[in-house]
């Protein structure tokens, strides 16, 4: 992941939750999630902002569905 110019590799979980025909537009449809969380501190976002007033870790949720 890059922000503000600076990389960083992060993990995240991807859970895939299966195959299923779509009811309004009858086409299979597949569906995914993924999550994780970043320090924005490693980014430089806010280092001055205290942590009572800003988490330094941050969630980062996708939710999906694609057709197949």
């Amino acid at each position: 992941m890059t922000i503000k110019n600076i990389t960083k590799t992060i993990s995240m979980d991807l859970f895939y939750h299966g195959k299923a025909e779509n009811p309004m537009s009858q086409k299979t449809t597949a569906g995914f999630s993924l999550s994780g969380s970043v320090n924005r501190k490693d980014f430089s976002i806010g280092p001055e902002i205290p942590n009572l007033l800003l988490s330094e870790m941050v969630a980062i949720q996708f939710n999906g569905e694609f057709i197949v």
